[in-house]
């Protein structure tokens, strides 16, 4: 399966620098994601704010979330994938980088979405199950 499918539907998330933490949290929380991309005023991505990055850069660092902006406590060092990407392959390239999300953009210009480790997962025991009840029923009505 390739990550265009997976982001087929869904509606791109992503935030601004210039926000504070407190907006980008509220946000994170009203749309019920985990972690949301970070683009700049002239649509440039900058970096990607995650549940993890809450708690190691703010909540741990005694920082107000009301002063602070994303900027100041986002992922900066991001990888991006394409819609093309197979599943397989942007899971074990998530897996060598220790990367959680991967922004999609279609030809390096428009933000498709953001996917998950949890997304690429799922699909695997998807697909894994399916071979499994396949194999059983060969097995099952093999004479």
């Amino acid at each position: 399966m390739q990550l265009k499918k997976i982001v087929e539907g869904r509606e791109p998330y992503f935030v601004r620098t210039h926000f504070t933490i407190r907006e980008v949290v509220k946000y994170m929380a009203q749309k019920n994601i985990g972690a949301v991309a970070v683009f700049t005023r002239d649509n440039q991505l900058a970096g990607i704010f995650s549940e993890r990055d809450i708690m190691k850069r703010v909540v741990a660092a005694d920082l107000n979330p009301d002063k602070v902006l994303i900027s100041e406590v986002m992922t900066k060092k991001v990888y991006v994938g394409t819609p093309d990407e197979d599943f397989e392959a942007c899971l074990q390239r998530m897996k060598t980088l220790n990367v959680r999300h991967l922004p999609i953009f279609e030809n390096g210009i428009e933000y498709l979405g953001l996917v998950s480790l949890r997304d690429l997962l799922l699909i695997g025991i998807d697909t894994k199950d399916m071979e499994i009840q396949y194999l059983s029923s060969y097995i099952h009505n093999t004479p």
